[in-house]
């Protein structure tokens, strides 16, 4: 059962959605909550399966023909080309290993990736997930995005998007309260090991639900 106060959670997200419609710049802000865990034993494996799909960033690193197929579906794509000149760039690829949730990738660019990019991707628990010409790139996306999972074996600290700005009060509101339950479930000590919780929006201020 959720400890959190639906009427102040409403309050903060209201707040929230206010200061992102004052700002203009350009983008859809992403609505995220920041958890921090306390009493958590690091060296416990624990595997947490959340994030709504519909926010799940997903890029491809994709030969000519996934690149034509990305760009048709509007979905992120970092073609050969591209990869070459992150070569020996260890700020970029570390950018782009953190900027997406998970990466699908062409046999032809799986082969060469680890001389392009070396282990960041590795490092960032998001080895990319081989893409053949005979699979539907859209099918297996949205396979990839119900795998998607959250490793807290090295985490005390995180970020999870539960929506955007243009969505509802409410909405944002069960959002949130859904994820907090599937994660204090698998917690040891449930709610006990949330030390901090706050939402915020991707131009905005943090403001303290938990």
């Amino acid at each position: 059962m959720s400890k959190l106060s639906r009427e102040q959670l409403c309050s903060c997200i209201r707040s929230v959605l206010d200061i992102s419609k004052s700002t203009t710049s350009g983008f859809l802000d992403l609505v995220t909550i920041q958890i921090a865990l306390r009493k958590h034993d690091p060296h416990k494996f624990t595997r947490y399966a959340g994030a709504p799909e519909s926010f799940i960033r997903v890029c491809i690193l994709g030969d000519e023909k996934h690149c034509d197929e990305a760009a048709l579906l509007k979905v992120p794509f970092v073609n050969l080309k591209q990869l070459q000149l992150l070569q020996d760039n260890k700020t970029l690829v570390r950018r782009l290993a953190h900027r997406y949730d998970a990466f699908l990738a062409s046999k032809e660019i799986l082969e060469v990736l680890p001389v392009l990019v070396g282990p960041a991707f590795d490092k960032a628990g998001k080895c990319p997930t081989l893409l053949t010409h005979e699979e539907s790139m859209e099918e297996k996306i949205n396979e990839l995005k119900e795998t998607i999972k959250i490793r807290l074996d090295k985490l005390s600290c995180f970020t999870m998007i539960v929506g955007h700005a243009e969505m509802g009060v409410d909405e944002l509101a069960d959002n949130i309260i859904e994820e907090m339950d599937l994660l204090t479930a698998i917690l040891k000590r449930s709610w006990n090991n949330v030390h901090d919780l706050t939402i915020k929006s991707s131009s905005g201020i943090e403001f303290e639900l938990h």
